[in-house]
């Protein structure tokens, strides 16, 4: 090999702007990471990273440094939409002044003027001081935190040929802007370093000079405002027992809850990056888009819902290689990932990836007992062989063959009960076996609370479900929503255990698919089966199933005929019984993202039933959205439950023009996914 370190032949080098960032503007909390094209020596291009310690061929490494702004003048973000220049800033209680009081119109500050005078209040009837609250300064707000006056070394200034200072804040590849930064300019320079002599090598132009990126002002993160848990009435006499009993706290709940009966679910399509481009969503900030700023996000909304089963759709593969399955590791779940089997070119990474389903459970709470991976192209290759003719065949596989997925995992209650060998043997008696057209799913005999070693077995059966999106192939969705419930008949026909399909079925209330899912039958003269190019809906008389299904969000239409039948016998002067809040009495998840001088609100009963009627659809009994774009608005996403051995006890609040902070389109700054998650609580019976 030619040696290049010391000869005048070409070097490494930047290639001509070929520079940026991962995300501007730079966000608070958000990990910026250059993207950088280099030219090696024999004019190929690479995106490697080298360093000192692992230098290029030619004895070459890339120096970083960053840096903020001291010349231009801080300013102030509104503390609701967290993108827009504050305008005003309520000063009228003084101690609340800080990043939470900022507002970018008088609209905005009217909105909130609610939530300043409770803190207040209670900031008052704490201290009973209000004469020592100092107030801010408005053009400088002022950060709790300041890591500039930490021990070490003094930080480094320079001057730049224009006059304007610039502080040095890190040396690495990657900076994460912290609150200091916010309202300033950073910048960033990255030099090609000669590993020999230290000196910077010229770049594609022959300059020696350092190549800058230069920033907008980095904004705050922003805080999505908390989504609250709402109690729905239960029947159920044992479980209504224990539901009491938990309500008491101390003791009592623990003995509830040891019961292993409650377990929580969430289902949430992620959007993956693949699909996150400016074109599919013109009305998203660029920023809003990216990969590195949606990551945070929808780690930080689904790890403060602390659902106990996490069921995403959209993962990318490699994001679920690299992100997800460690992330979600390092919070305490364990997990199951089936991808899709096409895979698409994405010029990063390996360059290849493609999404699919995950499923997550809490360790501390569930282990995994079986799993079964869904390919509905398996199914539909199948179906086609049982065609007469090739024609027949190949419109058939043309029509069917859309890539999607299913996963359905078996858990079992990490109960202290509960005892059992390598996973593999817990399984009692469901089993793998063939796929009965289902691309691989199969079952054996068994009991959702069986006996092992003399001590109960309590299981869960969960399928995570993503079907086709194209709201032409009518009779692909129905299809694969049917082919998907004959599989888990196959299950429940010799086992009696509880079972759970979420995901997102790309299919409104009312559909065909949405109709077998909740009904457990098509009717005939439902328009959807017109659509039907393959003749494989007929005779409609197939399309039934026998799992006593039911949606569980339809359980709101229980609490709002069971809130009306309260008023009238107040109304009346009947004496009403004691009963459960429909709002938990604990603080709304996710409220941990609010500053030290807020107090999340609490609703009572009748807030939490405005909050049901303005985001649930009475008559489809389903949430009004779930999904929302420019091009579509509508519930898409549902939690289907066996109503024979589970009972529903509290649902996620649905996000409605508050949930979004005014957003009209998503994804936005604050939900970072077309979808919304939802989420229910279930006791087992």
């Amino acid at each position: 090999m030619t040696d290049l370190t010391n000869s005048g032949a070409e070097r490494l080098a930047i290639s001509n702007r070929a520079v940026s960032l991962s995300c501007d503007p730079p966000i608070c909390g958000v990990e910026l990471e250059p993207y950088i094209v280099l030219r090696r020596a024999d004019g190929t291009h690479t995106t490697d990273d080298f360093t000192a310690s692992a230098p290029s061929d030619d004895n070459a490494f890339l120096k970083h440094r960053w840096f903020r702004s001291l010349n231009s003048r801080k300013v102030a973000f509104c503390s609701v939409h967290t993108t827009e220049r504050a305008t005003m800033q309520c000063v009228a209680f003084p101690k609340l002044t800080g990043t939470r009081t900022y507002h970018c119109s008088p609209e905005c500050f009217a909105r909130a003027w609610k939530t300043h005078r409770s803190n207040y209040d209670r900031i008052i009837g704490a201290n009973g001081d209000s004469d020592a609250m100092i107030p801010g300064d408005f053009d400088n707000p002022t950060s709790a935190s300041k890591p500039h006056l930490a021990k070490g070394p003094p930080a480094v200034t320079v001057q730049d040929a224009s006059g304007e200072r610039w502080t040095e804040v890190g040396q690495s590849r990657t900076y994460v802007p912290t609150s200091e930064d916010v309202g300033n300019v950073l910048k960033y320079e990255v030099t090609v370093v000669d590993g020999a002599t230290g000196e910077p090598l010229p770049d594609a132009s022959g300059s020696t000079n350092a190549t800058l990126v230069t920033t907008s002002r980095t904004i705050p993160a922003p805080t999505p405002r908390p989504r609250h848990l709402l109690n729905v009435p239960v029947e159920h006499p044992y479980i209504a027992q224990l539901l009491e009993q938990r309500s008491m706290g101390g003791v009592a709940a623990d003995e509830a809850n040891s019961a292993g009966r409650f377990f929580t679910i969430l289902t949430y399509n992620v959007l993956a990056e693949l699909y996150a481009t400016n074109d599919m969503y013109p009305d998203t900030p660029a920023w809003c888009l990216s990969w590195g700023y949606r990551r945070r996000n929808l780690l930080r909304e689904i790890s403060k819902y602390g659902a106990d089963i996490v069921c995403l759709q959209e993962v990318q593969s490699d994001h679920y290689e690299d992100f997800w399955n460690k992330e979600m590791t390092n919070i305490g779940y364990d997990s199951v990932y089936k991808r899709k089997t096409t895979e698409i070119f994405t010029g990063a990474g390996s360059g290849f990836a493609i999404d699919g389903c995950a499923t997550f459970y809490r360790s501390s709470k569930f282990r995994l007992v079986k799993k079964y991976e869904v390919e509905f192209n398996k199914a539909a290759l199948s179906l086609s062989d049982m065609l007469g003719s090739a024609h027949s065949k190949k419109s058939a596989l043309s029509r069917l063959l859309k890539d999607n997925v299913a996963l359905i995992v078996v858990l079992e209650a990490n109960d202290d009960a509960v005892t059992g060998g390598p996973d593999g043997d817990r399984m009692g008696g469901v089993g793998g076996g063939a796929g009965g057209g289902l691309g691989g799913i199969g079952v054996g005999a068994g009991g959702a609370e069986e006996k092992a070693g003399g001590n109960s077995r309590r299981l869960l059966c969960v399928a995570n479900a993503h079907i086709h999106a194209n709201p032409e192939a009518r009779d692909v969705k129905l299809w694969q929503v049917h082919t998907l419930l004959k599989g888990l008949e196959k299950i429940a026909a010799s086992t009696e255990i509880p079972m759970l399909v979420a995901g997102d079925f790309n299919s409104v209330p009312g559909s065909a698919p949405h109709s077998l899912l909740a009904a457990g039958r098509v009717h005939a003269s439902h328009p959807d089966l017109a659509a039907d190019p393959l003749g494989i809906l007929q005779p409609s008389s197939k399309l039934v199933h026998h799992l006593p299904l039911a949606s569980a969000y339809a359980s709101l239409s229980a609490v709002l005929e069971h809130h009306e039948n309260r008023e009238a016998a107040l109304a009346a002067g009947y004496p009403t019984p004691h009963e459960r809040a429909y709002a938990t009495p604990n603080h709304p998840l996710g409220s941990d993202n609010l500053s030290e001088d807020e107090e999340p609100i609490e609703l009572n009963p009748s807030e939490a039933v405005n909050v049901i009627r303005r985001n649930f659809d009475v008559q489809a009994r389903e949430p009004r959205f779930t999904n929302r774009t420019r091009q579509f608005e509508g519930t898409l996403d549902y939690i289907f439950f066996t109503a024979d051995s589970l009972v529903p006890v509290s649902l996620l609040e649905l996000p409605g023009e508050l949930g979004t902070n005014g957003d009209a389109r998503l994804p936005s700054p604050n939900m970072s996914s077309d979808h919304v998650a939802i989420m229910a609580e279930f006791a087992q019976i």
